[in-house]
């Protein structure tokens, strides 16, 4: 019986085509990291020191930071396990539904993704905005 890409592809194909992209989502995903581990810390103690009060987003961010840094080896499998199973989602789609929705189903959660880290310094810059204001 001949695959084609609307009837699903064989297990061979499927494999490599949702491997890469059911892993798509690791770039964002550690860059995030990293902003959360590197970057947010200096963040916290510049406003520790203004002492001023902070919108809720930016109190979200500094605890899923904290909660980062201090619990990374509950945060580490369970995103390893998120990984491998967006992956294996990623080949049942490919096998089952062709290679071209899984491309596209990739491409899409990456671009969802790409924006936590954009809105995660976006809600540190929200006080900073806000104390500008407060000295004029």
């Amino acid at each position: 019986m001949k695959a084609t890409a609307w009837a699903g592809c064989s297990w061979g194909t499927a494999l490599p085509i949702g491997a890469l992209f059911g892993t798509t989502p690791g770039g964002p995903l550690g860059l995030l990291a990293f902003l959360l581990i590197m970057f947010v810390p200096q963040f916290e103690t510049m406003f520790a020191e203004f002492g001023a009060s902070l919108p809720i987003p930016t109190i979200l961010v500094l605890e899923l930071a904290r909660s980062v840094r201090g619990a990374w080896f509950l945060w580490l499998p369970a995103v390893g396990a998120g990984l491998t199973l967006n992956t294996l989602l990623m080949v049942a789609i490919a096998r089952f539904r062709g290679w071209l929705p899984c491309v596209v189903l990739g491409f899409a959660e990456s671009a969802l993704l790409v924006c936590l880290p954009v809105l995660a310094l976006a809600s540190l810059y929200l006080p900073i905005f806000s104390m500008a204001q407060m000295i004029e």
